[in-house]
């Protein structure tokens, strides 16, 4: 758990320091990013749109320059060109920016409903057992009492576990239902 923390410390201080040298345009910023952002080309596939983007732009030639930490007084003609190059965004490099941000949350969301069992439908109840969720309450009722299990369950939406003895617990939960201590 130590460990943990060392190095989850260690990546948001870099993080930090990458932060900073982005907002002073020092390069280390720059490499810094470009070390997360190659990191980043492996998380597949949202992270690899994004990480890509940030890699193509920070070798744009004017950005490369801003991250020099030469002096703008000892630019030279086509270098100030550069830089003004840059500064004047352009409404395919937006609509670029927007579908990949629209086409990573919808992979997300597939993947997601892929990955997720019970995202998208009625979500499984352990062998042994029948019952489901319904509203705010989650039951679970043995298949053969005495051999699956002998105890009817139920969980509401304030996260009390009621027991009830005689039959299964259902929605709204009634008067037999009683807190488990």
């Amino acid at each position: 758990m130590m460990l943990a923390a060392i190095v989850f410390g260690a990546l948001g201080g870099l993080q930090g320091a990458c932060g900073f040298g982005l907002w002073k345009l020092k390069s280390y910023g720059r490499t810094i990013l470009l070390v997360f952002s190659l990191i980043g080309l492996l998380v597949v596939p949202v992270g690899t749109l994004i990480s890509l983007f940030v890699v193509m732009y920070m070798f744009k030639p004017g950005i490369k320059l801003l991250f020099s930490e030469k002096p703008p007084a000892l630019f030279t003609a086509d270098e100030r060109a550069q830089v003004v190059a840059i500064s004047q965004g352009s409404w395919a490099t937006a609509a670029a920016v927007a579908f990949v941000v629209l086409l990573g949350v919808a992979v997300l969301g597939i993947v997601a409903a892929i990955a997720i069992p019970g995202l998208l439908g009625e979500p499984r109840v352990p062998s042994g057992y029948s019952g489901g969720i319904t509203g705010h309450v989650a039951r679970a009722d043995p298949i053969s009492e005495g051999t699956t299990g002998g105890r009817l369950l139920a969980s509401d939406a304030r996260a009390t576990i009621l027991n009830s003895a005689d039959a299964p617990i259902r929605n709204p939960i009634g008067a037999s239902a009683i807190p488990v201590r």
